[in-house]
C-alpha cells in the first residue's frame, strides 16, 4: 500500500491545502491522458502513480479518514505488525460492496472505531433512536 504522506510528498503536519496542492501537482504529472502518446509500460506506471495519488488525496483530505489512517500508522509504526490500516480498509471495502469480512481482527478494528466499517460518520445517539423509533 504505501504511505500515503510519502506519496504525496509530505510531512505529516500537512495542511488541507498542502494536501490538495500536492495531488493537484501530481495528478497533472501522471493522469493517463498525458501519457497517451508513450509505450503500454509508460502509460501503466503512469496510471498506477495516479491511481496512488488519488487514493493517498482521498484518504488525506477527508478529516475523519485521515485522523483514522493517521492513528493506524502510528499503531502499526510501533507495534511489530503492520497490517493494521490495511485491515480497516479491506473491512471497509467488504461493507461497502455488501459482503461481511470472516476475519476477527477486522471486526474488532471496526468496533473499536465505534462505525462498524462504515465509511460514513458515526451518528449521535439521539439520531439513531428518530430512525429506529
Amino acid at each position: 500500500m504505501g504511505d500515503h504522506y510519502q506519496t504525496l510528498g509530505l510531512q505529516r503536519d500537512a495542511s488541507k491545502a498542502d494536501i490538495k496542492n500536492a495531488y493537484f501537482r501530481l495528478a497533472h504529472r501522471y493522469h493517463p491522458d498525458h501519457h497517451n502518446h508513450v509505450d503500454a509500460a509508460a502509460r501503466a506506471e503512469a496510471a498506477r502513480r495516479f491511481r496512488q495519488a488519488k487514493d493517498a488525496y482521498d484518504v488525506l483530505s477527508d478529516y475523519h479518514r485521515r485522523a483514522e489512517y493517521d492513528h493506524n500508522l502510528r499503531r502499526s509504526s510501533s507495534s511489530s505488525s503492520s497490517s493494521g490500516y490495511r485491515t480497516s480498509s479491506s473491512t471497509k471495502q467488504g461493507n461497502r460492496q455488501g459482503g461481511a469480512s470472516s476475519s476477527s481482527s477486522s471486526s474488532s478494528t471496526s468496533s473499536q472505531h465505534g462505525h462498524g466499517g462504515s465509511r460514513s460518520r458515526p451518528r449521535p445517539p439521539d439520531f439513531q433512536r428518530v430512525l429506529v423509533g
